[in-house]
This record gives structure tokens, C-alpha cells and sequence, in this order.
């Protein structure tokens, strides 16, 4: 509740919503260590742990490699054991790791690069596992096998992996029949589980009839078949933590379903290779072979699907998308192929104002979104303001004007910067009244990690001087074009100074470039701005530009939010 004067009030409700920004799924960052393959990723709940099943190309043994915190800082770490990795899984909460490579069972807990060998299944060294899946906390684990002609077996582990049994859930029909056991699901309990079961026997024969998607739900004793092959032969499976939705693809068609496979929705999106479920069930990502190039990801459950990564086409050329996972909320994302392994991060929005209640005097325009007008209808000492605007760009070199209503003295602003068709090597100067009053700054930059020139990973840069040289932005040394997104916070130390402060960025930092994410990509991570004049009430500039060479990026927009106002941004 706010009180705005003696008898007018506005009364806001928050509520969590998973608003994506605008480039949600657009741009990944690539770490290719070649020549490795990377066939399957697991990632934990909150997107803190992830784990690629890796092998170096030519059927050559090679670690597991990990991330521990989010895929932040591009500090990446192998496992103590070199195999011939084909497959991961884990607990909701990331704190037991199972893979399987060269026909044996590994797990880590702690430290996370150090695995030790489990109990290997029965009748598993002509075993060809495809995929391992386990509950939410690791007890009951399933493991697919596609060696020609097995009638579709599993192993099943009832007591996290310390004894194992194999079933044939084809072999169980009145004529056993052949079929090869490819992707499967375990559902947080473990009583709900799938298996895709493929009926031509890798095409040794024309569809037998039991191929199709398969499910238990008394925790892998007994099997019953959900869905045919009307359109070719499943791939892969994925289920939320429930088990109710789902997701099934194959070369020719991407599946969903609402109500544990008893009816399905078929989306006219082709050339799937793998497919995600969040825990919670609204997040599906799909990736797609390599006659695509691209992804597709949903955030309602499944009813529809948006494209991702649109943009430079030209890094996913040849790539098929052999694995996918993402964090709960989908603010990850990590993808492996033959080609490397690419990451998605992004910020969404967790808090969005859902119903605003004016008392006497009060005037509220819902402007969508979240976005209110307030105003006073009785009193010009109540000024108007809004929740959020948004400016075009349209190039650099073009003054833009603040919004009259930004108040520094009372908020703080964040700054949802977008970057279109950078020209590589291109810096960004950010500068507001067009430097008029301007007496001093300055900036701390990041420097990327692969710098040139022999550049460390974080550079110190400090100028009291005032000019062209605020040095704010480079996009990095790459080929064609890329886009970059930040967001800056906005806040005011006095009338006369105000500093800028990065709190998220696109692409990340990793250890290796390519090319949208190479050479010398530099974000500043603070500039303070001293003005021997501005704005005494409201200590906020009313323009700002990016300033750059003519045609160095070509559009763009800026979202602004008020947000309340921080100490710890003084």
C-alpha cells in the first residue's frame, strides 16, 4: 500500500509470471573443444549443475565435462574418467550424477568432477545404451537398449543403482517380437516412466507392430503401449515431474501431451532430434537435426512453439541437436552436438504488477504488460508517471530522450538493452545530455576471456578525463553480424553524478569463441557520470546515444523499468 497525500491511495499486487524478454532462445554462446561429441546433457532443477556425456570423435574415450554455477564465467570442468560417454542424468537437485560409458556405471556427488564406478546391470557388456533417466532423487533409474533384435530391453534400479534387472517390454506379448529400446523418461516419483520402442529393428524389417511409445506407472514392473506409429518412428521422450506432460519426437513430427499419453497434439514442426519438459511442465525445447539448424521452445505447456536462435544462422550450419535441457524456469539452456555444446541464458522478469486499485483522485491507464499510467485527477502535485517505456533505435548517433517521468531522487531504472547486426569489432560509446555539463567519469571493464593481444579476462580501465573514449560496449571480433543484450541499472548518487552498472549480459562469457562470441567482447561493468549540472529534483539526464561508426548496428530497442530504489547501487 502506498499512500499518495492525505486521502489518496493506490493499492498494487505482484505476482510471479515467466514474462520472457524479448531475446529469450535467440542467442547461444558455443563451446567447441573439437574434435568431441557431445550425445546427451543433464541439468539440475535451478540450471546450477550440468553435465555433458562426451567422446572425442573416432570412438576415442574422454571425460565428462560440467558446469557447477549456472555456466557462468565460461569456467568449465572435466571428469576424473575418460570413457566413451553416450548418456547423463541426475537428481532434481543436482547433488547425485549417473552416466553411463563403455558399458559401466558412473556417479559423482562430491567433489563434482570426481565419479566412481557402480554396479554394472547384468548381460550389459553387448549392451547399446541409448539413454539413462532417473527420478528426482536418484532411487529408481532406467536405461534403454538398442542392440539389434533385444525386443526392447531395459534395465531397471529400484535402490539408486546398487542392483539392476532386465526386462524385454516387447518380449511380453504373445509373440515376442524385435524391437530396439531408443529414448526414455522417469517422472520425479519414478512410478511413471516411458520408453519409444522402435518396431523395424533399425530397419532390419517394415513395422512390426509393437513399435511405438511405451508406459509404466508402478514404477517399470509392467508396460502398456500409448501410442503407435502413424508417422514414422519415435526418437526421444521427455516428461515433467509429474508425468502428465509429454514430449515425443521423432524425424518427422514433435508430439505433446496433456494427460499422461492418453491423447496427443501433433505440431507441424519436422526434422526433431531431441526434446526437454521442465520440471513444472509449461517449458518444452526442441532440437532439431542438422537439415534445420535451429530450435524450437514453448512456454505454455506445449501449445504452441516459437522458433529460437533465428540469428546468425550460419553457427548452426551442419549441426544436429542431438540433446537438450533447461532449468525450471527456463532461464537455461544448454544443447549438445557433434559440434560442441551451445548455452542460452537469460534474464526473465519474476515479479509483474497484475491488478492496480486507485482510490479517490486517482486515474490509472493499463498500458499491458505490467505498464500503468498513474495520475492525479484533482491535484497538479501529483505527477504522472509510468512503470515502463520502451525506445526505438534505430542505429547509433541518434539523441534519444529520456522519459519526462524518470525520477532518479525517488527510483532506480533498469535498462533492457538489444543490439541488432553488430559489425564485428565495433565499440559503443553510452552518453547522456550529449556530454553537456559532463566533468568526469569513470568505468570498469570486462574483457572477455579469449581476449586479443594478450588481454587478461577482467581489465581495469579508469579516465577522469571527458570525451569520446566512454568506452561501454564491444561486440566482439566475429564473422557477419551478431546481436548483444545487456541490462544496466540506472541509479543516482546526487544531483550531479549517477552511475550505470551491468547486472546481465548476452552472449555469455566462455572459454572458447566462435563466431558470435570471440575476440575482445567487452561489457563495462560501472560508469559513474559527474555533472557540473542537471536536473535538481528529478538528478536525472534527458537524452542519452550510443554512440558508434556510422552503420555499425543497424536496430534495436531499450526497455526501461522502475524499480525501487537500491542502496546498494550508491
Amino acid at each position: 500500500m502506498q499512500d499518495v497525500g492525505e486521502d489518496l491511495t493506490i493499492s498494487a499486487i505482484a505476482t510471479k509470471i515467466l514474462r520472457k524478454p524479448s531475446f529469450y532462445g535467440q542467442t547461444f554462446a558455443k563451446f567447441a573443444p573439437s574434435p568431441r561429441q557431445f550425445f546427451d546433457v543433464y541439468m539440475s532443477s535451478n540450471g546450477k549443475y550440468i553435465y555433458w556425456a562426451n567422446r572425442s570423435t573416432g570412438g576415442t574415450a574422454d571425460t565428462i565435462i560440467s558446469s557447477t554455477n549456472y555456466a557462468n564465467n565460461g569456467y568449465f570442468t572435466e571428469s576424473n574418467v575418460a570413457k566413451l560417454w553416450i548418456t547423463v542424468c541426475g537428481t532434481s537437485a543436482g547433488d547425485r550424477v549417473f552416466a553411463c560409458g563403455s558399458n559401466e556405471i558412473w556417479v559423482n556427488t562430491t567433489p563434482y568432477f570426481v565419479w566412481t564406478q557402480q554396479t554394472t546391470p547384468p548381460n550389459f557388456a553387448g549392451a547399446m545404451p541409448v539413454q539413462m533417466r532417473c527420478s528426482g532423487d536418484g532411487k529408481y533409474q532406467l536405461i534403454t537398449d538398442a542392440r539389434s533384435g533385444s525386443s526392447g530391453a531395459i534395465y531397471k534400479s529400484n535402490d539408486y543403482g546398487a542392483t539392476w534387472t532386465q526386462y524385454n517390454i516387447t518380449g511380453v506379448f504373445p509373440l515376442a517380437l524385435p524391437s530396439r529400446a531408443l529414448g526414455c523418461a522417469v517422472n520425479a516419483s519414478g512410478k511413471t516412466q516411458y520408453v519409444v520402442c522402435d518396431g523395424t529393428n533399425n530397419g532390419a524389417n517394415a513395422e512390426n507392430g509393437v513399435g511405438g511409445l511405451y508406459r509404466s506407472q508402478d514404477y517399470g514392473d509392467t508396460w502398456l503401449r500409448v501410442l503407435g506409429v502413424p508417422n514414422g518412428q519415435y526418437q526421444r521422450v521427455s516428461c515433467d515431474a509429474t508425468g502428465r506432460y509429454i514430449g515425443l519426437v521423432g524425424s518427422n513430427f514433435l508430439y505433446t501431451s496433456k494427460d499422461y499419453g492418453v491423447t496427443w497434439v501433433t505440431h507441424g514442426i519436422f526434422n526433431t532430434q531431441s526434446i526437454y519438459v521442465s520440471h513444472s511442465g509449461d517449458i518444452m525445447w526442441v532440437g532439431r537435426n542438422s537439415a534445420s539448424n535451429n530450435f524450437y521452445f514453448s512456454t505454455d505447456h506445449g501449445n504452441t512453439f516459437n522458433v529460437g536462435n533465428t540469428a546468425p544462422d550460419g553457427s548452426y550450419t551442419g549441426m544436429t541437436n542431438d540433446c537438450i535441457a533447461c532449468s525450471d524456469d527456463g532461464s537455461i539452456v544448454a544443447s549438445g552436438s557433434i559440434n560442441g555444446y551451445y548455452i542460452n541464458t537469460c534474464r526473465e522478469s519474476t515479479t509483474d504488477v497484475r491488478t492496480l486499485s486507485g482510490g479517490t483522485g486517482i486515474s490509472l491507464t493499463h498500458t499491458g504488460s505490467g505498464s500503468y499510467t498513474i495520475a492525479s485527477t484533482i491535484s497538479a502535485s501529483i505527477s504522472a508517471y509510468t512503470y515502463f517505456s520502451e525506445i526505438t533505435l534505430t542505429g547509433p548517433n541518434n539523441n534519444l530522450t529520456l522519459p519526462a517521468t524518470m525520477d532518479l531522487f525517488k527510483y532506480d531504472y533498469e535498462m533492457d538493452f538489444t543490439i541488432n547486426n553488430i559489425v564485428s569489432s565495433s565499440w559503443f560509446y553510452l552518453r547522456f545530455n550529449n556530454d553537456s555539463g559532463l566533468s568526469a567519469w569513470s568505468s570498469t571493464l570486462f574483457f572477455h576471456p579469449t581476449g586479443q593481444s594478450g588481454t587478461t579476462s577482467i581489465g581495469l580501465y579508469n579516465n577522469g578525463s571527458v570525451g569520446s573514449s566512454i568506452y561501454w560496449l564491444n561486440g566482439g571480433s566475429h564473422s557477419g553480424y551478431s546481436t548483444l543484450k545487456a541490462t544496466y541499472r540506472i541509479s543516482a548518487h546526487s544531483s550531479s553524478q549517477f552511475g550505470v552498472y551491468l547486472m546481465q549480459h548476452q552472449p555469455g562469457n566462455f572459454v572458447y569463441g566462435d563466431n558470435i562470441n570471440a575476440g575482445y567482447l567487452v561489457f563495462a561493468s560501472q560508469i559513474f557520470y559527474n555533472y557540473t549540472t542537471n536536473n535538481s529534483t528529478r538528478w536525472c539526464p534527458t537524452s542519452m546515444n550510443i554512440i558508434g561508426n556510422a552503420g555499425s548496428f543497424s536496430t534495436g530497442r531499450i526497455l526501461i523499468r522502475q524499480v525501487v530504489k537500491s542502496s546498494g547501487y550508491l
